[in-house]
C-alpha cells in the first residue's frame, strides 16, 4: 500500500470493525479494487460520480493543400457522444496555416461507448464557436466547413452507473494486504455520494487506515470530483 494516500481513521470507538475476521470468499468484505479503478483523494469528504473522461485530442501534420482553411490560426476540441448525452471538451490543439487551401489531420482516443464524436473549431484559444462535424471515426480530417454555430459543452451529460467502495487497508497498524471493504455503494449516472456520510457509519479504532475505491462495470475512467478535506 506504499504510497496510497489514505484516511487515517480518529478514535471515532475502540471496537474495529475488521476484528471479525470474515472469510475471503464473503465478496462483500473483501473486494480488491481492479487495475482500472481509480482512487479517491485523501480527505474525510470526497464526491464520486460516474462521469467519462473526454477524449485526448491529437494534432496531425498541416497541409497546404486538400482544402479551404484560410491562413491564420484555428483551436480544436473534441467531444464523445452517446444516447446519454456529451462529454467535456478535449485537451485543446492548435495549428497555424498559410494560403488559402490549408487542411488538418485530426485524431483523438476512443471513449468506452461512445456512439460518435463532435469536432469543434474557433480561431482563438478556448473559443470554439463551430461544430464541424459529427463522426463515427476517431479521426477527421478538417477541410474548413463553416460547420454549424455552436459551443463545446461545458457541463458533461456523458455518464455512467459507479459502484464506490470504501475500504480498510491497514488495521491498527498492521497491513495484512487485503482491502476489506465496510461499505459498497452502487450510483447511477451523475450521482453523487459524500464519503463522509460512508465513515460517519463504519465502526473504526485508532490507527485504522480506510481508502475509497470507485470503477464501472465497463472499466471505463471514472472522473472523481468533489471538495477535499484534511
Amino acid at each position: 500500500m506504499a504510497g496510497q494516500n489514505v484516511i487515517v481513521a480518529l478514535s471515532i470507538s475502540p471496537q474495529v470493525l475488521v476484528s471479525q475476521q470474515l472469510g475471503t470468499a464473503d465478496a462483500a468484505i473483501y473486494t480488491v479494487p481492479a487495475s482500472t479503478s481509480v482512487k479517491v483523494a485523501q480527505g474525510s469528504i470526497c464526491n464520486v460520480s460516474g462521469l467519462i473522461l473526454p477524449p485526448v485530442l491529437t494534432l496531425g501534420a498541416t497541409s497546404t493543400t486538400g482544402g479551404s482553411l484560410v491562413a491564420g490560426s484555428w483551436y480544436w476540441k473534441v467531444t464523445a457522444k452517446s444516447a446519454s448525452g456529451e462529454t467535456l471538451g478535449s485537451n485543446e490543439v492548435t495549428a497555424t496555416t498559410t494560403g488559402s487551401s490549408s487542411s488538418q489531420p485530426l485524431s483523438w482516443t476512443a471513449t468506452p461507448g461512445a456512439a460518435s464524436y463532435n469536432v469543434y473549431r474557433g480561431t482563438t484559444a478556448g473559443g470554439q464557436n463551430a461544430l464541424v462535424t459529427n463522426v463515427t471515426t476517431t479521426s477527421f480530417t478538417d477541410v474548413g466547413a463553416a460547420g454549424t454555430a455552436l459551443t463545446v459543452p461545458t457541463v458533461s451529460t456523458y455518464a455512467t452507473p459507479v459502484t464506490v467502495y470504501l475500504s480498510i487497508v491497514q488495521t491498527g497498524g498492521a497491513v495484512d494486504g487485503t482491502h476489506r471493504v465496510i461499505h459498497a455503494y452502487t450510483l447511477a449516472a451523475n450521482d453523487t455520494l459524500p464519503l463522509k456520510d460512508l465513515i460517519g457509519g463504519a465502526m473504526l479504532g485508532p490507527g485504522d487506515r480506510i481508502a475509497g475505491y470507485s470503477g464501472t462495470a465497463t472499466a471505463v475512467d471514472i472522473v472523481v470530483t468533489g471538495t477535499v478535506h484534511a
